[in-house]
């Protein structure tokens, strides 16, 4: 027995509906992925049971099923590109972030270092720069006059 063409066609409209609505709460935070999912394996069981009855029910409910199968798997497959691009990033902000963080040290370091040499006081320096800095100026220098002395 066969369903009407018109009933199928307000299936396959009703099906596409809802598969944007799931999509749309899925992009919301509504409800999540394996939520959407699960409501479409319910879908699947209720189109199975209509194809007992009716043979052109798997026609046309089966279009609109494997296009959003087909549209889940390309949809997953950009989401972890996406979140591998994304780790990706991170980690190379992170570095760059932790050597423009050494760059910049060191960078006060020698500042501190031409300050010291130019004799300008101690608690000067220490209003712009931290004590753990200044330490490794005078560390620095210590090192580049037993370097010269060994030279």
């Amino acid at each position: 027995m066969d369903a009407s063409t018109d009933k199928i066609e307000a299936m396959k409209d009703f099906y596409t509906e809802l598969w944007q609505r799931l999509e749309g709460y899925v992009d919301k935070g509504l409800i999540t992925e394996f939520e959407k999912c699960s409501i479409k394996a319910m879908c699947d069981k209720v189109a199975e049971a209509l194809e007992f009855n009716f043979d052109n029910v798997q026609k046309g409910i089966g279009e609109i099923m494997r296009g959003q199968i087909l549209e889940y798997e390309a949809k997953r497959i950009a989401r972890e590109a996406a979140e591998k691009a994304r780790k990706e990033v991170e980690e190379k902000v992170k570095k760059d972030k932790e050597k423009a963080r050494k760059d910049v040290e060191r960078i006060h370091i020698e500042a501190i270092t031409n300050m010291i040499s130019f004799g300008v006081p101690k608690d000067k320096i220490l209003s712009k720069y931290s004590s753990e800095l200044y330490e490794e100026a005078l560390k620095l220098i210590e090192e580049d006059e037993k370097s010269l002395k060994k030279n």
